[in-house]
């Protein structure tokens, strides 16, 4: 577990960062389904890199994904300057964006979005390597359409509030770290939020065992724990807005 990169990752993270971050930290909860079938393509990696597994069966968003961590004893420009270069070979367009301190390089390719963010480090370079399955997303589109149904939503199943939006919904199936985290927001209180949330888990099973609240009153964390799983919820406000980050783990 590299909980550097994790500690240092949140002011700059995006949604799907971050999460990779907390994959690392914590293992998670009871959604456990089958090993996905789908062949995954390769993702070769420079020579002498040091790549370690998030996850190999996760849908993020919907969309199934593979994440993988890469730590290099190089700076950023040599991981970049690889996959420009490997993947201009295939013909498809290759995009690189730079997100200070990290620079984005994707490309999407047959069935599969690749991406590979970079930053430099202390001694090198860190990456995350991730490869989406998109045409499962268009397919699923596709057929709620022809079916006059709504795709599934994100979030579904977890009681927010009205008018909250989701920007996170995340499953990992991998045995070990079987999971869900979603993340959602709304313009309710802090207040308002976990006494809905205290409200609506309860009616469904689950035991109140933890409820802090930081002293500056901007953050509360509230676990709960059903069976053998255990919900820690984070709350907090950010600007005109509060954040509910949900992670629901199974107990050993």
């Amino acid at each position: 577990m590299n909980l550097r990169f994790f500690q240092s990752a949140r002011p700059c993270c995006n949604p799907l960062r971050l999460m990779v971050f907390l994959f690392l930290a914590i293992c998670g909860s009871a959604h456990c389904r089958p090993a996905d079938e789908f062949s995954w393509p390769a993702f070769p990696t420079p020579a002498n890199a040091r790549v370690s597994w998030v996850a190999q069966n996760m849908r993020y968003n919907n969309v199934p994904t593979q994440i993988r961590m890469m730590e290099l004893s190089e700076h950023p420009s040599v991981v970049i300057s690889f996959y420009q270069k490997l993947w201009t070979l295939n013909g498809a367009k290759v995009t690189v964006m730079e997100l200070k301190p990290w620079v984005v390089v994707s490309q999407t390719r047959g069935p599969c979005h690749f991406t590979v963010e970079t930053r430099a480090v202390k001694g090198g370079s860190e990456s995350v390597l991730t490869v989406s399955r998109l045409p499962e997303m268009v397919e699923q589109a596709r057929r709620a359409k022809a079916s006059g149904l709504e795709m599934k939503k994100l979030g579904v199943g977890f009681p927010m509030m009205s008018g909250s939006n989701v920007d996170m919904d995340m499953e990992s199936f991998d045995e070990g770290k079987q999971g869900r985290m979603i993340m959602h927001k709304n313009t309710f209180t802090i207040e308002d939020n976990a006494l809905y949330l205290r409200e609506q888990l309860l009616l469904q099973g689950w035991r109140r065992i933890q409820d802090n609240q930081n002293k500056d009153g901007r953050s509360r964390v509230l676990i709960f724990t059903r069976d053998h799983q255990e919900l820690t919820l984070t709350i907090s406000r950010r600007q005109s807005q509060t954040e509910i980050f949900s992670n629901q783990t199974e107990v050993n």
